[in-house]
């Protein structure tokens, strides 16, 4: 982890893994991480398998820098990663990998130019995304398969690309409903958003998505079927 006086570093990496000596206590007491770091191209990656209560926590204040965090095991799931400054890139990846998914969540807010951010919640249960980005040249991309859904980006100053994509396949008729997406794109022009959502003559899913654009150039797109 760097400290606010180390910032002339030119690299610095930190990787928090849960080692497989502490399955038990891992079942049995909430999982947890939290980091900071100041300066740039840092580099943070949690690794959470087997997960119980999960969490995970991120603070990244510069630029060129880099969060990962996969949460395979399912339970309870939730990250929330900070990043301020520009080109920096973050990845959430909750369920699968033999594991369950549940209660998911994620959250990413970005503040600068040309970052980037994807969350991936594949493997269904309670999901639920939102993403900020306040710069621009930004790119968000939201996967969502199963389940509750939800995913709302905002992405201001133009030039920002959104991609989300809710696949409800996996719900059945008259259970989960889920989707629903809202995508926010302000303070600019020549935005991209496209919206996919799909299971919806398969299953008893809500559907629904709204775009709104402000500025000139923008290009919007929803997929519904």
């Amino acid at each position: 982890m760097t400290q606010p006086g180390e910032q002339d570093q030119p690299h610095l990496s930190l990787v928090l893994k849960v080692p497989l000596i502490h399955l038990a206590e891992m079942l049995l007491h909430r999982v947890s991480a939290d980091i900071q770091q100041f300066g740039s191209r840092n580099y943070s990656d949690v690794d959470q398998e087997l997960t119980s209560g999960g969490v995970v926590n991120s603070l990244q204040e510069g630029d060129f820098n880099d969060s990962r965090v996969s949460q395979y095991g399912g339970r309870n799931n939730m990250a929330d990663i900070s990043q301020s400054g520009d080109r920096n890139n973050s990845v959430v990846r909750q369920g699968g990998i033999s594991g369950g998914a549940d209660n998911n969540d994620a959250r990413v807010t970005q503040t600068g130019s040309s970052n980037d951010s994807y969350i991936g919640q594949t493997f269904g249960d309670n999901n639920y995304a939102d993403v900020m980005q306040a710069g621009t040249n930004g790119e968000s991309y939201v996967i969502q398969r199963g389940d509750n859904n939800l995913a709302f980006v905002n992405q201001t100053d133009g030039a920002n690309d959104s991609y989300i994509m809710q696949d409800n396949y996996g719900n059945g008729a008259g259970s989960g409903r889920g989707h629903y997406a809202d995508v926010l794109q302000g303070g600019g022009s020549n935005n991209v958003s496209t919206i996919t959502q799909l299971g919806l003559s398969a299953t008893a899913a809500a559907g629904n998505a709204y775009v709104t654009q402000s500025g000139n150039g923008n290009q919007a797109s929803v997929l519904q079927y």
